[in-house]
């Protein structure tokens, strides 16, 4: 049987574009990286189908948060950060700012964006109209083909 996946792939891009808006609405995208990792596709499965996500690995962190007192943010990436922000740095190098930063981490953490939560909470309407539009089309072809294998 020949699946349109259609409307779960406008479903997959409605979602990357949201859940980018949303991490520039909260000002996550000093370097852009994060944002262009962002993908939402369509997999078909044994068992069905998935909508699936997927982006770098510290997305997870800006999702979460980071609680205080654990291993430090590695510095390299605090550099880049620091760089990429182009920051006043007061005559400070970008290193020392970076391991600045890094201690403030270590010891307050970072609060969670829940830039995730927030796009499936606002577009929870239109996730469930989709599903139920491609699970119905879905359910109509397999019984056409039903119909049509066995020629009644």
């Amino acid at each position: 049987m020949n699946v349109n996946y259609t409307i779960l792939n406008n479903l997959a891009v409605y979602l990357t574009e949201n859940l980018q808006y949303e991490l520039l609405q909260q000002g996550h995208v000093a370097t852009d990286k994060l944002f262009n990792s962002i993908n939402v596709h369509v997999e078909q499965t044994v068992s069905g189908f998935s909508v699936v996500g997927n982006a770098l690995f510290y997305a997870k962190f800006v999702e979460h948060g980071r609680k205080p007192g654990l291993k430090g943010i590695p510095l390299e990436v605090l550099v880049d950060w620091v760089r990429q922000k182009k920051m006043n740095l007061a005559g400070k190098s970008e290193r020392s700012v970076a391991f600045a930063i890094q201690t403030s981490i270590k010891q307050k953490g970072i609060e969670p964006s829940k830039f995730i939560e927030k796009t499936l909470q606002k577009s929870d309407g239109k996730i469930n109209t989709n599903v139920e539009r491609f699970c119905s089309q879905y359910i109509n072809d397999i019984i056409k083909q039903i119909f049509k294998s066995n020629k009644l």
